[in-house]
This record gives C-alpha cells, sequence and structure tokens, in this order.
C-alpha cells in the first residue's frame, strides 16, 4: 500500500467517451448493416436514448408498438451459392 501511496505516476480517472471510440462506432455500422440485410421490410425510427446496459448502439425491436427487445438480433440468413449471380450475368441481363 504504501509503494501505491507514493508512486509518482498520476494517472487520468476519466474513461474515454464511447462515441469517440472507433469500435464502438463500427459495432453501430454493423448492427444497422446487418439488419438491413435481414429484411426490406424493416423500419428504422432513430433516437438517442441513454442506456447504461449497451455501450454505443442498441436496436430495439418493436412489435405493434410493443418492446420485444432491447436488443435485437436479426435473423441468420443463409444464402446458397446456387442463389448467387456472378457480376457478368447481371450485367448480361440489364445490360448495365
Amino acid at each position: 500500500m504504501d509503494q501505491y501511496l507514493n508512486s509518482p505516476e498520476c494517472a487520468s480517472t476519466e474513461e474515454e467517451p464511447w462515441y469517440y471510440s472507433d469500435d464502438v462506432l463500427e459495432k453501430m455500422r454493423q448492427k444497422v448493416e446487418d439488419c438491413m440485410k435481414a429484411s426490406v421490410n424493416t423500419c428504422f425510427l432513430i433516437a438517442a436514448i441513454e442506456n447504461k446496459k449497451f455501450k454505443g448502439a442498441t436496436l430495439y425491436f418493436y412489435l405493434y408498438g410493443i418492446l420485444q427487445t432491447e436488443d435485437f438480433k436479426p435473423p441468420f440468413m443463409e444464402v446458397k451459392t446456387g442463389d448467387l449471380k456472378s457480376l457478368s450475368e447481371v450485367k448480361k441481363h440489364t445490360g448495365k
């Protein structure tokens, strides 16, 4: 304890705000991107609401006006390779 009290080093006790963190901002973008891929029928309402349980961003999911979850995770969508078209096929059919 004596070593700690007599230590010449002083460190800041303040944490960096979450909104300065590149990691948190990337996670926020990824959550929205994942949800957008899951459904074309998804609507978003963006709001700034303090929630100490989640750092950065979370997706609140409402169904018919009733909160279902404060940390929505879109369903995993499996894509079969037969469903994918190459860029050359798309260009051939669209002419673009």
